[in-house]
């Protein structure tokens, strides 16, 4: 988000010492048959090399993404998942963002990682998956409202 943003949810809600927001700037890169599909620069470097138990993908921007959408997480999964993992795509009634659960399920699969998904639709649609130790969460994700726009996990919050 912008600095307008982080000011705002700074001074609303107390961060936890082990939480930082990251702004990152927009760029746009080409992916499989997608001439142009909206990133945040840096995304990779800034948060390879860590386990995330919790990844919530609500940015970048994608409603004008019309083949891939929010496909930044496609570049850490699945090193960056920690044993039990939870990840929750928002907008997936959205063709974009639909086409990056099932490359996400793709690698998953091709990583021989066993995991659980659910699909939850109302005026707006979102994906949960997450691994079968966890598949219970399926059930409940439907009494959830992510209405925010955070990359969360045990030991990082950083807006994407």
């Amino acid at each position: 988000h912008d600095n307008g943003w982080i000011s705002f949810f700074q001074n609303e809600y107390k961060l936890a010492e082990n939480t930082s927001i990251v702004q990152l700037d927009y760029d746009f890169v080409t992916f499989k048959d997608a001439e142009a599909v909206r990133v945040f620069r840096g995304f990779k470097d800034k948060f390879q090399g860590e386990k995330y138990d919790l990844i919530l993908v609500d940015a970048p921007l994608g409603g004008d993404m019309k083949q891939y959408a929010r496909i930044d997480i496609l570049e850490l999964i699945p090193e960056c998942l920690d044993e039990r993992f939870v990840i929750i795509i928002d907008d997936t009634e959205r063709s974009g963002e639909k086409n990056t659960v099932e490359e996400i399920c793709k690698i998953l699969n091709q990583s021989g990682i066993d995991y659980t998904i659910g699909d939850y639709s109302g005026k707006k649609s979102s994906a949960l998956i997450c691994s079968e130790s966890l598949s219970f969460l399926t059930t409940l994700f439907q009494c959830i409202n992510f209405n925010f726009n955070l990359f969360l996990s045990a030991s990082h919050f950083a807006t994407i």
